[in-house]
């Protein structure tokens, strides 16, 4: 197509986009400039998750910076991919420090304003991300907070908390030497 000068339609270049995810082609990621109209979530969601698979959030700023561009409304995936993008600041390279956690605080709290100005609430996968964020920078006490936030909301509804989140839990506590709330 470039070739013979013709423009591909936005929705061409989100499959693209789409498609090249499970590749994990990111240099596909110059496309994104391209989709200029796309009025969804969706395809830029699939420029993020590669950045989240190959843990790169500095590419994931440029797509964010693009939606927010486009004054384009995030949906609940692209919540759950930042919190798995910018929920931890030293993970996996090194344990977390008083530094590092007051970044994850103010990035954690910012992620979730926007959430609540856009009215989206915590799914299951975005909460498991939060949780995972929160043991990886040994901030326990938010943690079981957290936990105890998401516990409320899930069991209102038709589900609640399933093993997966409490095993994500666990895990820190276990990492961050909690034995006593573990065990709780």
């Amino acid at each position: 197509m470039q070739c013979k000068n013709l423009k591909p339609y936005d929705s061409t270049l989100a499959t693209i986009a789409i498609g090249s995810r499970k590749g994990l082609e990111l240099d596909l990621m110059r496309r994104l400039d391209q989709i200029s109209k796309s009025p969804h979530a969706h395809a830029y969601n699939a420029f993020l998750e590669p950045c989240d698979t190959l843990d790169q959030p500095e590419r994931a700023v440029r797509i964010l910076a693009r939606m927010k561009e486009m004054k384009l409304q995030p949906d609940i995936r692209t919540y759950e991919l930042l919190f798995s993008l910018f929920g931890n600041v030293n993970a996996p390279y090194e344990e977390g420090n008083m530094l590092s956690q007051v970044d994850v605080a103010k990035r954690i709290y910012a992620i979730e304003m926007d959430m609540v100005k856009n009215s989206i609430q915590h799914s299951h996968s975005s909460m498991k991300n939060l949780l995972k964020a929160l043991g990886a920078e040994g901030m326990v006490k938010e943690l079981i907070q957290y936990l105890r936030v998401a516990e409320n909301q899930f069991s209102r509804g038709y589900s609640c908390l399933g093993t997966p989140t409490y095993n994500t839990v666990l895990h820190s506590l276990v990492e961050a030497k909690e034995v006593g709330p573990a065990i709780r």
